[in-house]
């Protein structure tokens, strides 16, 4: 009997295999859809509700960039510990923060399928004297994780200022409505009487709580 060169007769696929990759085709697809759609709202959302201090902090420009600040101090202090990396290297690397070639980047990413060592690569090609200290000796863990708290930390300092700046415009509407009468409510029914200037107080004080917590995550000393 001659051997048939049809792939579908040669191959045999248990038909649970077969299944699993129905499964895997229909679960990429559906995980690009989510990502896209996701993608989208993120952005609708920062482009409708974020302000520009918020938008920027959490930019892909301040992300990369505190990236390459955190390679300068690990290089940094790489040296200050004896490891072979000279002057020179860091210096390279501290008067290179701010140049991304981000063409080249999204190239690299693409290529390595991974977005840590696609800009380890790029940022090589700007600073070809420290390119084999890069990141030495990290984990993609040391710029993502520590760029998410450095991102999270200067967020809560601008909520913070935003905070004590409504504090202020509150001091000074409590202020000029301490006398105005009004009633109050509670469960919904009319209650005694009180001021506006006392309503906001209450308000104020609500406020006040929340600027201390945020104070206290934003200005904790990280280990």
């Amino acid at each position: 009997m001659e051997e048939s060169n049809n792939d579908e007769y040669n191959t045999y696929k248990h038909p649970l295999v077969s299944r699993c990759d129905n499964y895997c085709k229909i679960l990429v697809f559906s995980s690009k859809i989510f990502f896209t759609f996701s993608l989208h709202c993120f952005y609708l959302v920062i482009f409708r509700y974020a302000t520009k201090e918020m938008s920027y902090i959490w930019s892909a420009t301040t992300k990369f960039t505190t990236w390459r600040r955190l390679w300068w101090a690990l290089a940094k202090a790489e040296a200050e510990l004896g490891i072979e990396i000279s002057d020179e290297q860091v210096e390279e690397l501290e008067q290179n923060v701010n140049n991304i070639d981000w063409e080249l980047a999204a190239q690299k990413e693409s290529e390595f399928r991974h977005d840590v060592m696609g800009h380890v690569h790029a940022h090589a090609e700007v600073c070809p004297l420290a390119a084999p200290i890069i990141h030495l000796g990290a984990t993609s863990c040391f710029v993502g994780d520590n760029t998410d708290v450095i991102q999270m930390r200067e967020g809560l300092k601008l909520i913070l200022r935003k905070l004590v700046h409504l504090l202020k415009s509150l001091q000074e509407f409590a202020t000029s409505q301490a006398s105005l009468p009004t009633l109050g409510f509670t469960h919904y029914q009319p209650a005694q009487l009180t001021t506006v200037g006392k309503r906001a107080c209450l308000w104020m004080q609500d406020l006040w709580l929340d600027c201390q917590e945020v104070s206290f995550f934003a200005f904790r000393k990280m280990i």
